[in-house]
């Protein structure tokens, strides 16, 4: 007796020209290659047993019976957009009992209707497998919630429409701004040509040497409103201090009810000193900030300290860039 094996081959598939059915064409051989059909095997029958969607045949049911073509050829009609898991059996006298066809596992067969070329309606989704959809004209979606990559579409911004962005938006690049630019690398906001700067300046001068002292020159010189970094700090004096121990300036972070001189030291100049007012007259000393403390929180106050009361030093002006964090 013939075995039949791997006997499905789908041939062809077309829509019916008088009924809404999609008919398949299957191709079923024997073990030794020859065709399966009623010329060679007497009784020989083939009939669809539909799985559903369980390829296990859990909840199999009877589709009905393929009608032999010729030459091993066979087709079923199958109902429009019917899909599910599919299993053959075949029947001949000589066996007088259905079996399935050997080598043959249930396989899933959709019968929904194609789209075509010239367009057509999705009924599911599309997965692209990591390629690229191009040529696109427009895109128009029915759900306000609909996401490109997810971004909902609704909060895209038009580029012809005057729109308010309610969220935070942070760049890393330049941004242009109607008639102006955001330009990062130097931290500045460039709108109509007016430069709107994200820093706050703090300064302090003090003009006549024998002003500057100790005690009364040390002082608070700005209270925090809200969280800021000192970003910088520039000094320059006049007239340097010529005698004496050395004399520095350094800038303090004060918290609750720290006196002057108590807080913590933002200049690292000179050994962790700060400033030395006996450096180069008439010349800006730029302050080394403090890699932590230079951190002050909203009620925290920025204080300036002199070491020593001075006797030459004179001119002095100071300048404290700060920024929001």
């Amino acid at each position: 007796m013939k075995k039949l094996i791997i006997a499905v081959l789908i041939i062809c598939i077309f829509s019916s020209l008088y009924a809404a059915t999609y008919r398949k064409i299957f191709k079923i051989t024997n073990s030794d290659q020859s065709t399966f059909n009623s010329s060679d095997s007497a009784g020989a029958a083939v009939r669809m047993y539909n799985y559903g969607t369980d390829p296990t045949g859990g909840s199999k049911t009877l589709s009905g019976s393929l009608t032999e073509i010729g030459s091993g050829l066979w087709y079923y009609d199958f109902d429009p957009d019917s899909s599910g898991y599919y299993l053959l059996q075949s029947y001949t006298t000589a066996t007088a009992a259905w079996a399935d066809i050997s080598g043959y596992a249930p396989i899933y067969i959709t019968n929904e209707s194609p789209l075509y070329l010239d367009g057509g309606t999705m009924s599911g989704n599309i997965a692209m497998g990591d390629n690229d959809i191009t040529g696109i004209d427009a895109l128009a979606f029915t759900d306000t919630d609909g996401e490109i990559a997810g971004i909902p579409n609704k909060n895209i911004p038009s580029k012809a429409e005057t729109e308010t962005i309610a969220g935070a938006w942070d760049f890393d690049g330049a941004c242009t701004v109607t008639a102006g630019s955001f330009d990062f690398t130097e931290d500045k906001c460039l709108i109509n040509s007016i430069i709107v700067s994200p820093y706050i300046y703090v300064t302090y001068s003090e003009g006549a040497a024998e002003n500057i002292k100790a005690a009364t020159t040390s002082r608070t010189l700005f209270i925090c409103d809200a969280a800021f970094e000192v970003v910088g700090v520039d000094v320059v004096f006049e007239t340097a201090e010529s005698g004496g121990a050395d004399m520095y300036l350094q800038i303090e972070r004060l918290t609750g009810v720290e006196a002057k001189g108590d807080g913590d030291d933002i200049l690292t100049n000179e050994g962790g000193n700060g400033i030395s007012l006996k450096g180069a007259a008439k010349t800006v000393i730029n302050g080394d900030i403090h890699a932590t403390n230079k951190i002050f929180a909203s009620g925290e106050r920025v204080g300036l300290v002199i070491t020593r009361d001075g006797t030459t030093a004179a001119g002095l002006v100071i300048t404290i860039k700060l920024k929001r964090v």
